[in-house]
């Protein structure tokens, strides 16, 4: 099951807070921008419900690309099957891409072994187009896996504790 929900406000947000450009109306982001905000597989984990996957927001300015990622509970192959192709399609339209990348993790739980391999593949393959990561999350490990990210990126890679903090450090 696959579940679109379109945030403009966020978008909206976002691009203003990564460009400067407030012409860019609520009713329609007309901009050279591409705003989408998805939300994609949750499933039913034994008799109670729980969340899991990974929202996912993609705006283009130029070469410049802001990805704004929510993952909830614990990630799975589907997840990163899903993922993996939006993220590839939007990148491979720009000759050298630049990315920043916010990922909410304070409701992440970890991966399936399949899914952590999964996402080591994603940061190989993409990791030179890595500006800065900013991981705001809630837990030790998030922390120290936000340190061992440079063997994968060449960007910088930072965690946070402090939503508008991580915000702030990426826009610099």
């Amino acid at each position: 099951m696959m579940t679109v929900i379109f945030n403009k406000a966020r978008m909206y947000e976002l691009h203003t807070l990564f460009t400067g450009d407030q012409s860019c109306k609520m009713a329609g982001i007309n901009c050279s921008t591409r705003p989408a905000d998805f939300t994609l597989k949750q499933k039913e984990l034994s008799m109670e419900s729980r969340r899991h996957g990974l929202s996912i927001g993609i705006e283009r300015t130029g070469e410049l690309f802001f990805l704004s990622l929510k993952a909830q509970g614990k990630l799975t192959h589907q997840d990163y099957e899903t993922i993996t192709p939006m993220i590839d399609s939007a990148l491979k339209e720009v000759k050298d891409p630049k990315v920043k990348v916010f990922l909410d993790g304070t409701e992440l739980e970890g991966w399936e072994p399949r899914a952590a391999w999964d996402d080591f593949k994603l940061g190989l393959k993409h990791g030179n187009e890595f500006q800065k990561i900013a991981i705001y999350g809630n837990k030790k490990w998030q922390e120290v896996a936000a340190k061992l990210s440079h063997w994968f990126i060449s960007g910088e890679a930072k965690y946070f504790e402090d939503e508008s903090e991580a915000m702030r450090w990426l826009s610099e």
